[in-house]
């Protein structure tokens, strides 16, 4: 069986290939279920795009007598200034920040 589920592809390759495919159904005199049999074939062979699943965090502002910092969510690591990723986990810090 085939796993749909697992297997994405690039919008931007499936929208010029069915562009091409319209084009051509423009062109000849192809009736409209020769094309939607095209689509389908051609969007089936696609290769698959390589992606990754992206967790989400945010940095939470602590501080102590002596300094402030700033804790991932996910992971606790401590560091003095915020950027889009921890550096010790990697989850993507999109998340609205809470003091």
């Amino acid at each position: 069986m085939y796993d749909w589920d697992n297997e994405f592809l690039s919008k931007k390759q499936v929208y010029l290939r069915l562009r091409e495919i319209s084009e051509d159904y423009g062109r000849h005199s192809v009736d409209k279920q020769s094309a939607a049999l095209r689509c389908r074939d051609a969007i089936m062979e696609m290769p698959a795009a390589d992606v990754a699943p992206v967790a989400h965090g945010e940095w939470l502002c602590a501080e102590t007598d002596d300094e402030q910092f700033f804790l991932c969510s996910v992971c606790n690591n401590k560091e003095y200034w915020e950027s889009n990723y921890c550096p010790e986990c990697g989850v993507k810090m999109d998340v609205e920040q809470k003091e």
